[in-house]
Order: structure tokens, then C-alpha cells, then sequence
């Protein structure tokens, strides 16, 4: 994993990511999502195996 403030904070006691709520929250939006055509720019993908 990268060392970088962004990371640091996913770990924090606090942190929004380590509430089991609000991680349901996020799969809850994520979910309706996948009605939705969404096309990335190559760019966002670039190494990012999509073989699934």
C-alpha cells in the first residue's frame, strides 16, 4: 500500500471507511449504481485488469 496521508486516514480510529454503516451506506449508492452504462476514460484504467 502507498504511503501517503490519503491511506493514513482510511486507518484512523475515526475514519469514515472503519463504520460498518457507513460502509453499507457506500455499497447501498455503489449498488444502484450498476443500472447505469458508465463508460471510463482509458486513462482511468490504464493497468487495471477488467478480465472478470
Amino acid at each position: 500500500m502507498a504511503n501517503t496521508i490519503v491511506t493514513a486516514q482510511m486507518y484512523e480510529e475515526n475514519s469514515f471507511l472503519r463504520i460498518p454503516s457507513h460502509i453499507n451506506f457506500i455499497m447501498h449508492i455503489l449498488e444502484s449504481l450498476t443500472e447505469f452504462d458508465i463508460t471510463l476514460e482509458t486513462s482511468l484504467l490504464r493497468g487495471i485488469d477488467l478480465n472478470i
